[in-house]
């Protein structure tokens, strides 16, 4: 009987993913929802890229805010 992964379940996935180890994140996957692996896979790898995209938009902002320090320090040094 399939079942909907829980928000532990994600937990526990997303962190065999960050740690590199997405067959573990499958077998996983596998394990709780009980499909098919192609479509444990496409799971996978969806959540990967929606990883790998947060992680991008966050350090795109880190970034950024590390520009604005160096413009008002750069800003108050010319005062």
């Amino acid at each position: 009987m399939k079942r909907t992964p829980t928000d532990d379940d994600f937990r526990i996935i997303t962190q065999a993913i960050v740690a590199g180890d997405r067959i573990q994140a499958t077998s996983i996957y596998l394990s709780i929802a009980e499909c098919g692996l192609t479509e444990a896979q496409d799971f996978i790898k969806t959540i990967t890229s929606e990883i790998k995209s947060a992680n991008g938009e966050k350090r795109a902002q880190h970034r950024e805010s590390g520009r604005d320090f160096w413009q008002r320090l750069i800003s108050s040094l010319k005062r």
